[in-house]
């Protein structure tokens, strides 16, 4: 199927009836509806046609990563957050949309256990106060995509039909930590992660030993020590350690 006959092209077109009353308010040119399931597919959909079309032909020709996220220690608790493109993605991607007038980026995140989304708004290069519309209109924002999921399910039912399934290298890097804990868990469940920074600290390990050998910074460590205190109701270090005996 060539891509200007897949049905995101004709999607996008649909989509940009639908946002671009409310874009023209924030003096934007672009809204994006992306939803990354557990399996790593994600269905994702454009308000700019052109956009979606080149995108569409770098999934098929290129091996680098089809989605882009971005989460911190600061973000890892939260079920939503908001990051800038700018200083918080790659450069190629974010210059890449660019070239099509596509600029000053900002995206919404939802987490859930099975799925995120990323609902992002961005405005051309010559809005040069696009991020301050944006912080001064975050209730809005907010406001536009719930009512976007809730009197567009049938248009969001068609995108999500026609989602994209891609190899477990071109995932999203951080789709592990996008996820949301799920409440299902066992009473023993630890990630990956979490079990690594258990094991350091029963090793004697500071925080900053624990991230040196993942490669994240020590807050970031904190928090997933934090997050296990909290899943598991612990509250000293030796309980932590305790939870290797049961894993």
């Amino acid at each position: 199927m060539s891509n200007l006959k897949h049905p995101t092209i004709h999607l996008s077109t649909a989509l940009q009836s639908v946002a671009s009353p409310f874009l023209s308010t924030l003096g934007c040119n672009y809204f994006q509806y992306l939803k990354v399931f557990r399996d790593g597919s994600f269905s994702f959909v454009t308000t700019q046609p052109k956009w979606a079309e080149f995108t569409l032909d770098l999934l098929q020709k290129t091996n680098k990563p089809a989605v882009y996220s971005h989460i911190d220690a600061h973000t890892l608790d939260k079920n939503k957050f908001t990051f800038l493109w700018d200083p918080n993605l790659p450069e190629e991607p974010v210059r890449l949309a660019r070239e099509f007038d596509i600029a000053n980026g900002f995206t919404l995140v939802e987490r859930h256990e099975d799925y995120y989304y990323m609902f992002a708004f961005a405005a051309p290069r010559s809005h040069s106060r696009a991020i301050d519309t944006y912080f001064n209109s975050l209730n809005e924002m907010h406001e536009f995509i719930q009512k976007f999921k809730y009197h567009q399910r049938k248009l969001i039912n068609e995108i999500d039909k026609h989602c994209f399934n891609v190899p477990k290298a071109r995932q999203d890097s951080n789709l592990e930590q996008m996820l949301l804990p799920s409440r299902n868990q066992s009473s023993h469940h630890l990630t990956p992660q979490e079990l690594v920074c258990i094991q350091g600290l029963a090793k004697g390990q500071s925080y900053k030993d624990i991230a040196k050998a993942l490669n994240i910074s020590h807050r970031t460590v904190e928090t997933y020590l934090n997050r296990v205190r909290q899943r598991f109701n612990l509250h000293h270090k030796k309980e932590l350690i305790a939870l290797l005996s049961s894993v």
